[in-house]
């Protein structure tokens, strides 16, 4: 892909130009403009790298959007994607609370459908943005340490925050701010607020510093961000450096950001604070640290939309001396390097665009080597074998096989599902190790159906290119995904079975009751694919592999005519 006319924000300089992006990376951008008839018109606008989002409470009011109403997960975390994405963000670091300053609140309860949600959407490549967990572990709490011990090892943890919201602590050392604000989001009287507040500074005593000191040390050894919450005085900032944080998450006053970055913290302030021109809580504004020189990251905390915004206010304001770009780097640049994240937050040749998950077509998104498509030719053909379940799919693969036709591969597809799974022609994976596999851009083309996740390995590209034809056991559903990614090379191919054959093979191979084998029937009759060679497969297998290749001589035959 090449966008024209845009105005690139780059590390220290912005110019005006193009950006050619291949496979995911950023290939080249230049100061001019490409002449080739694909290239798009940005029409004048900015171009940034992919936002980095490291706090957001945004997923939140999309499971409880007004108190007790639960929204189904998959739709609350779609909604949430969304408004990321349309705010430029790219990398979001979903903030969960583990632990809660009031026992029984709607975050307890949602805690485990929500990371559930956020994992398993990654993982499906449903989501537009990429996602990633934020651990906020409220420290006065005795959930806290049990909660976080069964979350702290899932694989998409990538950051951790130390909180303690108890009286007369970090952001509230004014109690008379503490109890203005629960009193009035509990709607509790004066007794109440009197009974909650001496609890909440009972509970701080017993478990803060234990649970500081176990959760740090727990991140340390496993090498995972930490983040001190709301600092507000030099030792608070000691300790914390001291424990091991590498971000200083809101210090409420300008000593604390001081000692921070004097200790070498990244000082993270929340973008709401820059757009509405102060803290709600009647900490450090924002801009005053910006003034100083000590801003480094910003997050929309609240508010996703705030996150663009806030950068050019920063940028625009007189009171600082901050540029563009140095303002950029507060919401790319900088949260990617406080999280070792070096291959995206910058344009840069080889970096990523944007740091969005692969799509639904594919894991991550491979070159086309079709003809007319970047230039390369790929000689040999795809042949996407489909059909109905007991059509006969794999018995065909595995007597091509024994043909050892010169001129034609085999390929296996890597399914998450057991070896022994009928006599599928596969290779059986774990979800780990098909999730290593694809974000080591190792399958050409990948897809989840039946709770089951399907990829053909990108070797068939090598194939392809050296002149071989490659055939696939592919999926009816997901045609046109092959369709978008080999163009002209792909020669779909379905088997058609008459109903009477095709109900002795699944009553013969005995994997289903009478039940689910008349629902096979149905869907077999319903099983229609636009576009495809047909191959009756209701003889013998001789006869059907030399149907196949009778098949591919006369497509081939029809190519040739239609280039004469």
């Amino acid at each position: 892909m090449i966008i024209n006319n845009v105005k690139l924000v780059l590390d220290d300089e912005v110019v005006h130009g193009s950006l050619e992006v291949h496979d995911g990376r950023i290939l080249a951008f230049a100061e001019s403009q490409s002449r080739l008839p694909q290239a798009l018109d940005g029409e004048g606008g900015w171009l940034l790298p992919g936002l980095i989002e490291l706090h957001t409470d945004n997923l939140d009011k999309f499971f409880t959007p007004r108190p007790k109403v639960d929204w189904p997960a998959h739709s609350a975390m779609s909604s949430h994607d969304a408004m990321m994405v349309a705010s430029g963000i790219t990398t979001v670091l979903d903030a969960v609370a583990i632990g809660d300053v009031r026992d029984g609140g709607d975050r307890l309860e949602n805690l485990e459908k929500m990371v559930n949600a956020v994992e398993e959407t990654q993982k499906r490549g449903l989501n537009r943005a990429e996602h990633r967990l934020h651990l906020r572990c409220e420290l006065p709490h005795h959930t806290t340490l049990p909660l976080f011990e069964k979350l702290i090892d899932r694989e998409s943890v990538s950051m951790v925050s130390l909180m303690d919201h108890s009286p007369g602590q970090r952001q509230y050392a004014d109690r008379s701010k503490y109890r203005d604000y629960y009193q009035g989001k509990y709607h509790l009287t004066h007794d109440e607020m009197d009974r909650f507040e001496a609890e909440q500074m009972a509970l701080a005593a017993t478990w803060s510093q234990p649970n500081r000191q176990t959760i740090a040390a727990m991140c340390r050894a496993r090498r995972i961000a930490l983040a001190s919450h709301d600092d507000a005085t030099e030792a608070h900032v000691a300790e914390s450096h001291q424990l091991g944080s590498v971000i200083a998450e809101f210090p409420t006053t300008l000593a604390a950001a001081q000692a921070s970055r004097q200790h070498g913290m990244h000082v993270l302030m929340g973008a709401p604070n820059i757009v509405r021109g102060g803290s709600h809580s009647g900490n450090v504004a924002a801009h005053q640290l910006a003034s100083h020189g000590l801003l480094d990251i910003l997050s929309s905390d609240y508010y996703p939309a705030s996150l663009l915004d806030a950068a050019f206010r920063i940028a625009d304001a007189e009171d600082n001396a901050f540029t563009l770009p140095q303002a950029i780097r507060l919401v790319s640049q900088h949260p990617a390097q406080a999280l070792g994240l070096d291959d995206r937050g910058v344009i840069a040749e080889g970096k990523r665009p944007g740091a969005g998950a692969p799509s639904r077509r594919t894991y991550p998104d491979r070159p086309c080597l079709a003809p007319g498509k970047e230039g390369l030719l790929m000689p040999g053909k795809l042949i996407w074998l489909v059909g109905p379940s007991g059509s006969g799919k794999d018995s065909l693969l595995a007597a091509l096989r024994q043909r050892e036709h010169p001129q034609l591969l085999v390929a296996h597809r890597y399914i998450t599902r057991p070896f022994n799974a009928g006599s599928e022609n596969h290779i059986a994976l774990s979800e780990h190790e098909f999730f290593t596999r694809a974000e080591q851009h190792l399958f050409a083309l990948s897809w989840h159906a039946n709770n089951t996740y399907y990829g053909i390995g990108v070797e068939i590209d090598l194939w392809l290119h050296a002149g071989f034809d490659v055939v696939a056991n592919g999926s009816r559903a997901h045609l046109a995904l092959a369709r978008e990614r080999y163009g002209e090379v792909l020669v779909p191919i379905c088997l058609a079975v008459s109903p009477p054959v095709l109900r002795q093979r699944l009553e013969q191979r005995g994997r289903e009751n009478a039940l689910e084998i008349a629902q096979r029937l149905d869907r077999a009759a319903r099983y229609k694919p636009d576009n495809c060679l047909t191959l009756n497969n209701d003889g013998s297998l001789r006869q059907s592999v030399d149907e196949f290749f009778r098949l591919l001589r006369s497509h081939a035959a029809r190519e040739a005519d239609q280039l004469v």
